[in-house]
């Protein structure tokens, strides 16, 4: 169906039809339409294009008279035509299918997607911030957090660094990783073989700055850590283990300890040849309180380097490689005596110089063992201490000097 409006007919030579008279639009379509229907059958082959266009004309809206009588009589009829030829109109849209409708509920949907977008972008951001820089979806960011002084806590399954401004510890948290992937891969060839992990926990793995020692501390013993993975992974028996390490990071002075033992909990759940923790750094109050924590998850602990008298009270589930801070006091006072014995000079006097930190317990007991050691062979003991400097983001400890300004006062000590 073609519908055209315009002043000139749609095809020469066809002659429109325009005498309304009194009959209603549809009736005149009918008589129109069944005219041209017989004569398009007869000439609807022809060359021209006048059979095939059936043209009505619309009379205008107003008749030409100003006749009352005509004026009332055409808008009867007026009223006729529509009646009668409502069944040919479309019915309007709903309200919901209008465009103007259409164009604001666009509109709304697309401010809510950019909305939502928007919200995910911050809420991916703050994700990132909160968890050392990783996406929701990449390998550790569930285990790993951002603290307040700005370094990366929690337990490192795939090489993450931990942020380390050190080459030689990010060189060998790689190894780690890379060998605990050997081992994964060992395991699926020899499944008979015990699988075993162990979370190695540091005081000091990331820090906000440049490279320090206590890095370089942290480093070494994990370059002696991923040794013994390596001799282990070597093995071949049937019985022996294969060996899987977890570096964790507990900050600066173990202060975050509690927290990684939180986080390990949970990993333990879903992995249970987590078996133990090794590491251990620094004699602290925030040492202890990370040993009852394990004590309470019910993980064993092989301490490295810690000797305070007092940790091995913390809990039965704790055990050191180092001697004790009493029996190294013990010998060194034993060994000092033995180089004075018979002799007049040096007199026996001692310095016994130790952090004013009160929360170094490490500090604090040898300092109290050794003066009691040597005051028992006959020295006398005098007793400095020094202000370390603080951890990220604290306050220093006391009031005492520094380390460098006592280290200086004692080059001249006899």
């Amino acid at each position: 169906l073609l519908i055209s409006c315009g002043a000139q007919p749609p095809a020469e030579g066809t002659e429109l039809r325009a005498d309304w008279g009194h009959s209603s639009l549809w009736e005149l379509s009918d008589r129109l339409y069944g005219g041209w229907r017989d004569t398009f059958l007869h000439t609807g082959r022809a060359r021209n294009r006048a059979p095939w266009y059936l043209p009505v004309t619309v009379p205008a809206l107003m008749p030409p008279s100003d006749d009352p009588a005509a004026k009332a009589q055409y808008e009867l009829t007026r009223r006729q035509e529509v009646a009668q030829d409502a069944r040919l109109r479309l019915p309007a849209p709903p309200l919901w299918a209008r465009r103007v409708v259409s164009v604001a509920v666009a509109c709304c949907v697309l401010a809510t997607l950019l909305g939502t977008a928007g919200l995910l972008w911050d809420r991916e951001g703050a994700y990132r911030t909160a968890h050392c820089g990783l996406g929701r979806f990449q390998d550790d960011a569930d285990t790993l957090h951002t603290v307040e002084t700005g370094e990366c806590i929690g337990v490192s399954r795939h090489g993450f660094t931990f942020h380390s401004p050190d080459a030689e510890l990010n060189k060998t948290l790689r190894t780690i990783a890379d060998q605990n992937a050997r081992a994964d891969q060992i395991h699926q060839t020899s499944p008979e073989r015990p699988l075993v992990t162990l979370v190695h926990l540091s005081a000091l793995l990331s820090t906000t700055g440049k490279s320090t020692a206590q890095l370089a501390y942290g480093r070494e013993a994990l370059q002696g850590a991923a040794s013994a993975q390596s001799r282990q992974l070597r093995t071949t028996g049937s019985t022996e283990p294969i060996l899987r390490i977890f570096p964790a990071n507990a900050g600066s002075g173990m202060r975050y300890g509690t927290r990684v033992v939180q986080i390990l909990q949970g990993l333990k759940a879903q992995d249970p040849s987590i078996v133990g923790v090794s590491g251990l750094d620094q004699s602290r109050e925030a040492t202890n309180q990370t040993i009852r924590k394990l004590t309470e998850a019910g993980v064993p602990m092989v301490a490295t380097t810690l000797s305070a008298d007092s940790l091995v009270r913390q809990s039965p589930l704790y055990f050191q490689v180092s001697p004790q801070n009493s029996r190294e006091a013990e010998v060194a006072a034993a060994y000092a005596d033995h180089l004075v014995a018979g002799r007049t000079k040096p007199t026996r006097q001692v310095r016994v110089i130790g952090s004013a930190d009160p929360t170094d317990t490490y500090s604090q007991t040898l300092g109290d063992d050794v003066a009691r050691q040597f005051r028992a062979r006959g020295f006398a003991v005098e007793r400095t201490a020094f202000s370390p400097p603080p951890p990220p983001g604290g306050e220093p400890s006391s009031t005492a000097p520094g380390a460098g300004s006592v280290g200086q006062r004692s080059c001249s000590y006899p």
